[in-house]
This record gives C-alpha cells, structure tokens and sequence, in this order.
C-alpha cells in the first residue's frame, strides 16, 4: 500500500483523535472503557424500541424510550458520522454506541427491494419460510416455487433455519458468516459476508459466494436480517479506530504482532510494505494526518445512497438486449423497469441511477445503427420498451420534490442522448419508405416549413420539455392537496373555468402531460395527490364531452349536410407512450379496489370466442367471430389546428399511426389467435371456410400473422388421426401466396422460410389430389413385372455375354461401347430385382445384374458430362462473340 490509490475501498474518510479528556491517561480515550471492550447492540431501552418496530415482542409491563434513543435515532438518521465527531469535541461512548445501533436499517422493506424483482405483499416477511399459495394447480405452485428462488425467499429460509454464525458489528460495519446446506450436488459451504452501512442505509456488499447479479445474493439477505429481526444477540463494537486509541505502546505492538501471526500468510508482505512506508520520512503514508478506518462510517462528502453493483445492471441489460426478440429477454427488461418504479415509490435515488444505467445501454445498443442503415423500423416489443423507457423519464423529471440542479443534470443527460444520430424518433419511423407523419400537420402558420428541415422528436423529447413544467401553480397545489378543495358558488361557464357546475376543480392542460403528473405522483409515492389530480382531469374531460355533444347537437344538420365531423383530439390516446388513460384507469382502481374480473375488453372477448366448444360453427357464431375480425381499425386523422398558445401545451402535439405499436401488436395477435379458432371450427365446410379466408384477407394486415395463419391451416389440414382437408389445404396455400404478395417489395429476412414452407404446402395440395400411395403400392405394382426378356435373361445367366462389334450408341442401346451389357429400367425397381435375386439364394446372377445397372448408370453419367460440356463451351462462344460485338 505505498500509495492512496491502494488503501483498502472500504475506508472511506481518515481517522484521528487528536483530543483527550483532563481525567483520562495518555491512550485512553474520554469515556472509553478498556481494551476489547464490547457490549451488546440491544440494552433494555432497545429492547422496548426493537417491540415498538414490531421487530420483537412486547413483555407484559413497557417503559418510555429513553431521551438517548430518541436522540440517537434522529442523529443516525440525518448525520454522517464524521459530520457527529467534528460538531462535538468530546462524544461520551454510550452515546456512540447508540448511533452506532441506530445507523443499520430497520426496515426490511429495502432488503427486499434490492434482493427480489417484487415485494409480494405488503409486508415482505409474512410468509418466512416462501411465499404460501392458495391451491390452483400447477401454475400457482410453479409460481409458487420461483417465488422461493428469489434470494430474499433464500435468505429469509437460511435465517429460518439457524445457517448464521459468527456475526459481529464494528462500528459501521457488519460481518458474519452463514452456511449453505449441502444440496444432492453440491456440499455444504460457508460464505463470509461483510456489510458497510450509513445512515440506516446498506452502502456496500461483499459475499464470498462470488454472487453476479443485480441484486443482493441470500447470504447478504440472511446475515441484514439477523441484525434486524436479532439485535440483542449482535455484540457492537465501537470503530476499531477508537478501540486503537485506547491501546498504549505495548498493546498496539502486541495486537499487530498477534494479528499478523494468525493471518501471517496473507497480510505479511502488506504489513512489511507499510512498515517500510511509515518509517520513511518522506513517503506519501506520513504525509497524511490519521489513517484510514473501514469501520469508521461515511465522510460528509459521501452520497449516502443503497449498495447498487452499476457494472452487473450494465451487464444483464447488455445480455438481455442482445438476445434480440426473445420473449424471456423483454420480461426481464419490463422486470427492471418495474423496479425502478418501486425505487422511486420509496423515493430511493437509486431510481434514476438505475434508469441511467439501464438508458445507456439502450442507447449502445448496435441494432439502432443496423436498422438506421437499412432503412428498418424497430420491432414493436423493442419499441415498447423504449416508450416505457421515455414513460420512466418523464416520471423522474416531473418529480414534485426535485432539486433544480437535479433537474439541470438530467436535462443536459436528456439532451447528450437526445442528440445522437440512432436515437429512436417518437413516431417509430426510421425508414425512408414510411411516410413522414409530420405532413399530417395541420396547415397553419408553418405551412411554408418544410417538414423535412423540422427536427425529429425523439423518445426523450417529450421528458425534454416535460424539465419546463412546474407545480407551483396554486390552484394545481390546491386540488393535489386537499380533499375538500370546492367551489360551490362558481359559476364561470367559460371553456376553461377552473370549477364545474358541481363545484368540483376543474385541471386544463394537454391529457397525456397531465396524465404523466398523475403517473409522476404515483411513481414517486403519493397516491392520494395521484388520485385527486386524476379525478380532477376525469371532471374535466367528462365536462368536455358534454360541451362537444351540445355543439354536436347544435350543428348537426350543417355537418351531416357538409359530411364532416368535429374532431378536437388532435393525438390518439389510445397506445400513446405516455398510456394517459392506462395511467387514469390504474390510479383509480388502486383507489375503489374493484377486481379485475368485472371488467371484460376486448381481448377477454375474444378469449371467451376461442373457448366455446362447438363440434360444427353456428352461423351466430360464425358472423361474431368475423364481426370481431373487423373491430381492428387504424385511426389515422388530422383535425384543425387548436390554440397551441396556452402554455399547458408544452409537450406538443404531433398526430401519430394510433393505436401504437405495443397496443396494436397486441390486439393483432389476438385477432390472429380468433382467426385460427375460426379455421379450425369451419374445417370440413368450404362456404364457411371461404367466409373464414375472406374475412382473414379483409381485416388482418400483418405478414407475419397471416404466415403464422397459413401454417396454423396447414397443421390442421394435416392432422395425423384423418385424412388431409384439401380445401383447408387450399386454403393455407392461399394465404401463403398472399403473404408472398406482401412482401414482395419489403426486406423480409423470413421470405426464404416461407418460399421453402410454400413448397411443401404446394406438394402437399398437389398430392392430396392424387390417389394415394401406400406401402403396398409398389408391391402391387411389382406383380406386373416378369423375368422373360431374353437381354435380361443372357444378363443373369451368363457371365460371356458381351457383343463387342456393336457400335449403338443411342441412350437405349443394349452394349456400351466396350461391349459389356446394359440394363435400361426405373433404378429403384432394377434393384429391387437385383435384392429378389439375393434373397431368392442367386447371388451371381444378382452380381451380373447389379454390374450392368452399374454399367448403364456410369454410361449415363458420362452422356450427362458431355452434354454439359457441350453447353458450357457453347455458352462461352456465345460470350466470346458479344463481347466482340461491344467492341
């Protein structure tokens, strides 16, 4: 350790005691007791604020909580320790014991945070041994049992089952070890875990278990438990900085020297290399006053945050992207999106740390600068991360207690990304045979703009302008704020009057940004704000409503005649990044508690279509699926342009391809799945098969669903227990050449799959039309063929019989050209002879036989040769002679 840079991480800040008390000896600190000195973590004024937690249990009689706990608490809290020894010249040690017991966590709430993808229940330790699951089959226990796995589950059952040993708290730092259990594979090991905490937060993890992962590995769960739920049988030691300013001369010399001789093997050349620093005058050691102290708590300077492994997050997003399109990979990314919702929810900063993390290596992504440069628009599961990525940084910036200098770093971060070359347009459109949406701008005042030269907005753009708004507008602060916030004596009836008729506050500004407050709140843990700002934006879209239908109403006549509507959402809501009425339908759920289950859209129509058991379609039946079909519409609108001045338009409104990716993907496949049910209950009906095709061709616009359609007829027409369904068949075969109609013009890496698929289904249909062959019909064929040709006769009978003077050599001659017999007949049956032979007990005539098959098969081969070569010297001339007419 010759230099700074290699002092131990753990040490965080450098101690020294210059002071002493008047009472005390030269190398006893004021108020310390002797040498190796320790006392437990819990007195009994502890013991009564463990109870108080519900950590442990109340005895019959309970007393106040001492001033000094309080104090403590409050202090361990708030303050850095450093901060603690550099207010007050003299700390008695009782009082450092108690902050010192106060500064681990008390809450298991965060160590389930960051060891598990979800907490589960309200309180993460209901179930100690595993979740319980209520009896549904083998789903819940599946569930059930990748509940368990996750490591707080791991940790809480290695608690359970006494596997921690040996723990011990010096100062700020808590170590111990806990045992694995030998397993049918492996043998029982021992993981020595070490834990730095700080202001009741766990600052750094180490296990020897070698764990990579994002979260804490159940060791490290198991021993914060044990400290947490037992903390009358921790003993607490005071830093070991203050136990070694207590020590004289010859203790200091006699703990080194014992320390090194237990540990000789690994510290030995450490201990002579500082040696030899410290007693060099001019080392860098002896320029520095004190020495470093792991045990000793965090400096002023330190970010007091939770323990987050940045480089294994980076790592796992970098995994999880390049796995490309498969379904495990998009679970998990929505998995860390989820959890940084719940960091923000406990207003925990690791949130947006970790949602910087997770955006960079979005952004590193080499798929962006692939499909930039063919001309491809992303895929729509790739796409709705991303929008849930710009949904998560409106969140962050639109936090209601942010810091302006906050708020300024992610601003500029926003605009870094914001400005790289691949970075994901809003519309999803990063193709040049996509039309530009900007052109669905209403003509106003840029008309002469060319729509080329606007900037493109990005998936950040709306978190960019979303650092502009604020929540210091009174009558906002008053509806979030209060319950009772009414006027009942308002009368305003204009457009934007601030109550209804009802007296009821009233919340004016551009849905979706309104919306992403209302997710802000919720994200950030307010829900009750949450759902004031949502009623309040419900009030004032059903007052809306109620406005446009009186002018409907009004002006009905004059519309229907000039055959126009009144259109004032000038942007879908319906898949919208920012998902405004997800957002509005979520916080009011959470407020009434209504189950799911009473609600049925349209997915759950259609899931109900496909489970109805009927051996033949009904015709009501038949006509509901296919009305289904044709629900699926695509809004493309643009409407007049409205009054773009009010500043609540802040995020402007650009009209897109609504619904929008996800939420189209979606009901696609839906669509897709009630398609095949169709086909499979219409199987054996050409009208109802032919009302199935049409109805497919009509209303499903997807390549890649109808491909998967054609497969799916093609599986039914050819299932094993029956015979092919030829017109299901022809079925299939149509929807495979249409999806080859699709994409003729497009980049498909698939095409080739389904030229090949195409293949086989033709066959399939052209053999279905055929009499077919069982594994009889050759053997019935064979019955027809004789032995009685007098060549094949001398073939198998005689071994001289050559006719060297014949000069045929037409491709049915009987000799080849050195006079050997030949045997001109369908290869498959001539061998089938040449077997009968043998196994008739003929193995020499089989021999002559099979050599003259042999013969003719190698005079066909060379006939081949020679007529190939014969084009290619032809083909050649031909090139010769237009390269010289060029000339």
């Amino acid at each position: 350790m010759a230099e700074r840079g290699q002092l131990p991480p753990a040490a965080k800040r450098l101690c020294c005691r210059p002071g002493y008390g008047s009472g005390c000896r030269p190398g006893q600190r004021a108020g310390g007791a002797g040498p190796g000195s320790g006392a437990l973590c819990a007195g009994p004024s502890s013991a009564v604020a463990a109870a108080a937690l519900g950590l442990l249990p109340l005895g019959k009689t309970q007393s106040p909580e001492s001033l000094l706990d309080i104090a403590a608490r409050k202090v361990a809290e708030k303050w850095p320790f450093q901060r603690v020894e550099e207010r007050f010249e003299r700390i008695p040690e009782p009082v450092q014991r108690r902050i010192v017991y106060w500064s681990f966590p008390r809450s298991e709430r965060e160590i389930c945070m960051y060891s598990s993808f979800n907490t589960g229940a309200e309180d993460p330790t209901a179930a100690p041994g595993g979740a319980a699951t209520a009896p549904g089959g083998a789903a819940d226990a599946a569930a059930a049992a990748d509940e368990n796995r996750l490591p707080f589950r791991r940790g809480i059952a290695l608690l359970d089952g006494g596997c921690v040993d040996n723990v011990l708290q010096v100062g700020f730092h808590l170590s111990g070890t806990v045992t694995e259990p030998a397993m049918q594979s492996e043998p029982e090991t021992v993981c020595n875990v070490a834990i730095s905490f700080d202001r009741c937060k766990i600052t750094s993890v180490t296990c020897s278990c070698g764990n990579k992962d994002i979260f804490y590995c159940a060791h490290v769960v198991a021993l914060s438990l044990y400290r947490i739920r037992k903390p009358d049988q921790v003993k607490l030691h005071l830093p070991i900085s203050e136990t070694l300013f207590q020590m004289n001369r010859d203790q200091l010399q006699k703990f080194v020297q014992y320390l090194i001789t237990v540990h000789h093997t690994e510290v030995l050349p450490t201990a002579q290399k500082l040696a030899d620093e410290i007693l060099s005058q001019n080392s860098e050691i002896n320029q520095v006053h004190g020495a470093p102290d792991p045990t000793a708590g965090a400096s002023i300077d330190d970010e007091n945050c939770w323990h987050l492994d940045e480089e294994q997050v980076q790592e796992q997003v970098k995994i999880f992207l390049s796995q490309g399109g498969y379904h495990g990979s998009g679970k998990q990314l929505n998995l860390l999106f989820a959890k940084v919702r719940e960091m923000l929810k406990m207003r925990d900063s690791n949130g947006a740390r970790m949602l910087t993390l997770i955006t960079e290596q979005f952004m590193a992504d080499p798929r962006l600068l692939l499909w930039r440069q063919q001309g491809t628009t992303m895929t729509d599961k790739y796409r709705q991360l991303w929008d849930e990525l710009g949904a998560l940084w409106m969140c962050i910036v639109l936090n209601p207690h942010c810091k302006l200098e906050q708020k300024a770093s992610w601003l500029k971060q926003l605009k870094k990304w914001n400005s790289v070359d691949v970075c994901p347009w809003e519309d999803g459109n990063h193709g040049n045979e996509l039309p530009n949406l900007t052109n669905a701008l209403p003509q106003g005042a840029n008309a002469n703009q060319d729509s080329s030269n606007r900037p493109h907005r990005t998936v950040f753009t709306r978190a960019i302008e979303a650092c502009d708004l604020h929540w210091q507008d009174s009558h906002l602060q008053h509806i979030i704020n209060s319950d009772l916030y009414t006027n009942y004596c308002y009368h305003d009836d204009t457009e934007n009057s601030l109550f209804d008729s009802h007296g009821w506050p009233l919340w004016h500004e551009h849905v979706p940004t309104a919306c992403a407050r209302v997710d802000a709140l919720r994200s950030h843990g307010y829900p009750r704000e949450a759902l004031r700002l949502a009623i309040a934006i419900v009030n004032t879209l059903r007052r809306q409503q109620q406005k446009q239908l009186e002018m409907f109403r009004a002006q009905k006549k004059e519309l229907l005649h000039r055959g126009v509507t009144s259109i004032t959402n000038l942007e879908g809501w319906v898949g919208h990044p920012l998902d405004p009425i997800g957002t509005l339908f979520s916080s009011l759920m959470e407020a009434c508690r209504v189950d799911d289950e009473s609600f049925h859209g349209f997915s759950d129509f259609m899931a109900f279509i496909k489970q109805v058991k009927f051996p033949r379609p009904q015709p009501v039946a038949l006509q509901t699926t296919v009305w289904s079909q044709s629900t699926l519409l695509v809004l493309e609108s643009t409407a007049p342009s409205g009054d773009m001045s009010r500043p609540h338009h802040i995020a402007s409104v650009v009209p897109n391809r609504y619904p929008r990716w996800f939420t189209l993907s979606h009901i696609e496949s839906q669509q897709c799945e009630l398609a095949s049910t169709m086909l499979t209950a219409a199987k054996g009906d050409v009208h109802r098969l032919e009302t199935v095709l049409e109805s497919i061709q009509k209303n499903i616009h997807s390549s890649s669903h109808i491909f998967k359609l054609a497969q799916d007829a093609f599986k039914i027409a050819t299932l094993m227990d029956s015979l092919p369904d030829i017109t299901l068949l022809k079925v299939s075969l149509e929807l495979g050449l249409q999806v080859m109609r699709m994409t003729l013009s497009t980049l498909n890496w698939r095409r080739r799959e389904m030229v090949r698929w195409l293949v086989t289904c033709a066959t399939e249909v052209d053999s279905s039309n055929r009499p077919h062959r069982t594994v009889f019909t050759r053997a019935i064929e064979a019955c027809d063929l004789h032995w009685q040709d007098c060549h094949l006769q001398h073939i198998i009978s005689s071994d001289l019989y050559t006719n060297y003077c014949c000069h045929d050599d037409t491709e049915n001659s009987l000799f080849d050209s050195h006079g050997w017999p030949l045997w001109h007949e369908h290869v498959p049956t001539a061998c089938a002879r040449v077997d009968a032979l043998r196994s008739h007990g003929y193995p020499r005539e089989a021999l002559r036989l099979a050599i003259a098959i042999v013969n003719t098969l190698r005079r066909q081969q060379q006939k081949q040769m020679e007529m190939f070569q014969a084009q290619k010297k032809g083909k050649c001339w031909e090139e010769r002679r237009a390269k010289d007419m060029m000339r």
